[in-house]
């Protein structure tokens, strides 16, 4: 009985629209509506963009500068770690390359000629000192062996003059008193010349020491001068030119360390999700922040089948309905379609942006979504 019912109604319907073409013909066409591809395919409610944000270094949170739903723009700063330490290691860099570029502008600069009349000067100087010290030192030595000869003879004769008691005393004579005196007489007569020995053995150390010093002297006014006449020399120049390079490295390496401690926004949007707080130790790349540009809403479809897909292109037209809010119709336009499909639960589908051409206040981000694409 249905199955009649079913086939009775189709026949009106065919009649009906007979009728209605064999009219068209007297009466006025009137503008056509548009007509749906589908009733409805579901989708959700998404920002322009978005970004989930984290930092690219390790460290203790020391401020958190937004909270959720704050506007904010692009570069503007919203988490920074403990960066004392880095600010020192930046201070601490800066200072070695001005010091590496002080070093590169002297050994680039030539000599100065009153820097080479004084070098000159000390060569002279020093070839003098020399020169007296090696006159010096003979006569020195001469003075200390003419000194060590006269303790010599003093000894020997006192020698003499003791033996000549002690023969005395042989004979017979009481010359006990004098040979008293004259033991104690040579006694230190062996004593001064033992002294004089060794100030001699001194003085010849002595002299060849100051000759030494003087040789060493006269070699480093030398030395310098030379290298006075030689600037700039391309070597050192060279070698302070790669000390300004690498002082230069190790500044960017730890501005970028310390810019690396903020955490600033990519683009300007809204503050949707705090994942942070003061006080918190964050790791690199942990998401903390999310970021989204609402300044235009889009749906993305969810459940556009293979078969409908093919009906829908770039710029089509839409009609967007929303669960939240009963009764709003918004206007729309295809932005994007997917070129490769999507398996979700079995279903092949295919995602479709549809940008909102009028934006409403009450929208919020992941609200279920109906998108209606026009013929």
């Amino acid at each position: 009985m249905n199955a009649k019912f079913y086939s009775i109604v189709t026949l009106l319907l065919i009649l009906a629209a007979g009728c209605s073409s064999q009219n068209s013909g007297s009466a006025a066409t009137p503008n056509p509506t548009p007509t749906a591809i589908t009733p409805g395919v579901k989708g959700k409610v998404v920002p322009r963009q978005f970004v989930e944000l984290g930092m690219n270094s390790s460290g203790v949170v020391a401020e958190v500068s937004v909270s959720e739903g704050d506007q904010v723009k692009s570069g503007q700063a919203l988490v920074r770690l403990d960066d004392t330490r880095l600010k020192l290691i930046v201070e601490e860099a800066q200072l070695k390359l001005k010091q590496a570029e002080l070093d590169l502008e002297r050994a680039r600069k030539p000599a100065d000629a009153t820097d080479l009349t004084a070098a000159e000067k000390a060569v002279q100087a020093a070839q003098a000192t020399l020169d007296n010290t090696s006159g010096s030192r003979s006569t020195e030595i001469a003075r200390a062996q003419s000194k060590l000869r006269s303790a010599e003879l003093a000894l020997e004769k006192a020698q003499r003059d003791h033996n000549k008691l002690l023969d005395y005393k042989s004979w017979g004579y009481n010359v006990d008193n004098e040979l008293r005196a004259s033991q104690v007489n040579l006694d230190n007569l062996r004593t001064d010349l033992d002294i004089t020995r060794r100030e001699a053995a001194n003085a010849g150390s002595r002299a060849a020491q100051a000759d030494v010093e003087a040789q060493q002297a006269l070699a480093s006014a030398q030395a310098e001068y030379s290298a006075l006449k030689k600037l700039p020399e391309p070597e050192v120049v060279k070698a302070a030119q790669v000390a300004v390079e690498s002082a230069q490295v190790a500044l960017a390496r730890a501005e970028a360390n310390l810019k690396n401690a903020t955490l600033t926004a990519p683009i300007a949007g809204t503050v949707a999700e705090v994942k942070v707080k003061t006080g918190q130790q964050v790791a690199p790349s942990m998401p903390l922040i999310t970021l989204a540009d609402t300044s235009t809403w889009y749906v993305e479809t969810e459940n556009l089948s293979e078969l409908t897909v093919v009906e829908v292109k770039e710029s089509q037209a839409a009609t967007v309905k929303l669960d939240a809010i009963p009764g709003l119709a918004l206007p729309g336009r295809v932005e994007r379609v997917a070129v490769r499909a999507q398996d979700k639960r079995g279903e092949v589908t295919y995602t479709t942006r549809v940008r909102l051409e009028n934006a409403d206040a009450r929208l919020r981000w992941g609200m279920t979504a109906f998108v209606v694409f026009e013929k």
